[in-house]
C-alpha cells in the first residue's frame, strides 16, 4: 500500500512538473523560448520577447531576462543589475558582416555622436568576438552584470568575451530599448507591452 502511495505521488509530480513546465515556455516565430536563463550565479527571468523585421523578413527574435519584470525601458538601461538580452537568428539572410554593419549602424541610431565616439574602442573590441560566420539557429547573449564583469558576449552558450563599463552596457542595450531603437514593435516586445 506504502509503495503505490509513492508511485502514486511520483506520477503526480510528474506531470504537475511536466504541466508546469509547458507554461513556462513561450514560443515565437517557431524559437522556444526560455522562461529562465542562469549566468554564474545570477538567475534572470523572462521579461518579454519579439521579432526583428526588416522588408518583410524576420530576421531574428530578441527577448529580454531581467531579475524582476519591468516594462519601463529608461529604468532598464540605467540599472545596474544583472540583465541579458538574446537573439535567436532566423534568416540566412544575416551574414557576419551584416550582423556587424546592423549592431554598428544600431548603436549609432540609439546613441549620442558623443557616446558613440566615446565608446569606439570599446564597440570595435566587443564585436571582433565574433569570428565565425553567422548562421540560422544561432544564439547570441548580451549579458550585462554587476561587479566588474562588465558585458559579456556569448555565442551558443560560449563566453566569447566581456567589455567592462556600465555606459558601455548602456550603449549597447539601447539598440533595443532607447527612444531611436532599431525596432519599436521588437522594444515593446521585449518589455512585455505587446
Amino acid at each position: 500500500m506504502k509503495n503505490s502511495k509513492k508511485q502514486l505521488l511520483l506520477i503526480v509530480s510528474f506531470l504537475l512538473s511536466f504541466l508546469g513546465f509547458s507554461q513556462q515556455t513561450h514560443e515565437v516565430a517557431g524559437v522556444a523560448i526560455q522562461e529562465s536563463i542562469t549566468y554564474g550565479e545570477e538567475e534572470l527571468s523572462y521579461n518579454g520577447s519579439g521579432i526583428r523585421e526588416k522588408l518583410w523578413f524576420d530576421l531574428y527574435v530578441g527577448v529580454l531576462y531581467l531579475q524582476e519584470k519591468s516594462n519601463d525601458a529608461t529604468a532598464i538601461v540605467a540599472s545596474e543589475k544583472p540583465m541579458a538580452i538574446r537573439l535567436h537568428i532566423l534568416s540566412s539572410m544575416i551574414s557576419k558582416k551584416k550582423l556587424m554593419s546592423a549592431f554598428k549602424d544600431g548603436i549609432q541610431m540609439a546613441n549620442s555622436e558623443e557616446q558613440v565616439m566615446k565608446h569606439l574602442q570599446q564597440t570595435n573590441k566587443f564585436l571582433s568576438f565574433v569570428k565565425d560566420e553567422v548562421k540560422v539557429g544561432d544564439i547570441f547573449d548580451f549579458v550585462a552584470l554587476p561587479e566588474g564583469k562588465g558585458m559579456q558576449l556569448y555565442r551558443d552558450g560560449i563566453l566569447l568575451g566581456s567589455v567592462e563599463g556600465r555606459e558601455f552596457k548602456e550603449l549597447m542595450f539601447n539598440i533595443w530599448l532607447s527612444q531611436t531603437s532599431v525596432d519599436k514593435d521588437l522594444k515593446e516586445g521585449m518589455l512585455g507591452i505587446n
